[in-house]
């Protein structure tokens, strides 16, 4: 997924290359938002709620990694306060991507869909 990959090579840029005065807030929130709003527009006509439990998984893992990720990032750090803020973007962006693109409710299996 592009927008994956978008996210992590601006973790893997180096602390003194990031701008300041931004709060952590913004950009981390941001991009896991986008992200979500992706990844449901990507399935949007995928009904099944367990395929939506397994996207909600899938989007905190990859949060959890590139947090991790940025452990090993000189001039960068782990912190489980920027892992909220990925988290709060995440349950943004589905919210709204359920809203924007109007997904269909019920639990059809995602094979009978479309």
């Amino acid at each position: 997924m592009a927008m994956y990959g978008l996210i992590f090579y601006l973790s893997s840029l180096p602390g003194s290359s990031l701008p300041t005065g931004i709060p952590d807030v913004i950009p981390h929130a941001g991009e896991y938002l986008l992200l979500a709003l992706a990844v449901v527009y990507a399935f949007r006509g995928v009904r099944a709620k367990r395929f939506a439990a397994f996207m909600i998984i899938l989007l905190l893992f990859l949060a959890a990694a590139d947090e991790a990720h940025q452990y090993f990032v000189p001039g960068r750090h782990c912190s489980w306060l920027d892992l909220l803020y990925d988290f709060a973007g995440i349950g943004a962006g589905l919210a709204l991507g359920h809203r924007l693109f109007k997904l269909p409710s019920g639990s059809r299996s995602p094979r009978s869909a479309g």
